[in-house]
């Protein structure tokens, strides 16, 4: 792992330890505190391929599906990616979530739900992945 993609990952754990930390008070939850749309916008890097950007509309049905769009731009490329997808969230408001894109792949994220539902903080986690993804969503 280069001292780049080192740095990138780093820097993802500690904005998602932080999140953590900042969302301890924050209990009780369960999948309905995840419903509605939310607009997501996440930065990072794909070894070997390059930088990465994307926005995206998310729908949450507070029941555990959700589905959505993407817009990327992956080392200069656009790509624009339908997907639908599963979520569960703890009690402590950690979402574990499989979303499956339209292009076959299916990925894995790491969320933290800030703000009584109206933010949550994501990571891309999926195993043996090369890419060094995080970002945000607010409900719209």
């Amino acid at each position: 792992m280069s001292l780049k993609n080192r740095f990138f990952t780093l820097a993802a754990l500690l904005v998602l330890a932080i999140s953590v930390s900042s969302s301890a008070s924050e209990t009780n939850c369960s999948n309905a505190s995840l419903n509605g749309s939310y607009a997501l916008h996440a930065t990072g890097e794909i070894k070997n391929v390059g930088p990465f950007a994307a926005v995206g509309r998310f729908v949450f049905d507070g029941n555990g599906n959700l589905s959505g769009t993407l817009w990327q731009r992956i080392n200069g490329n656009n790509v624009v990616e339908t997907l639908t997808g599963e979520y569960s969230v703890s009690s402590n408001c950690i979402v574990r979530d499989s979303w499956h894109l339209s292009l076959g792949e299916t990925t894995t994220h790491l969320s933290v739900i800030q703000n009584n539902g109206t933010e949550y903080v994501i990571l891309n986690n999926t195993s043996g992945s090369p890419s060094t993804v995080s970002g945000e969503a607010k409900r719209q």
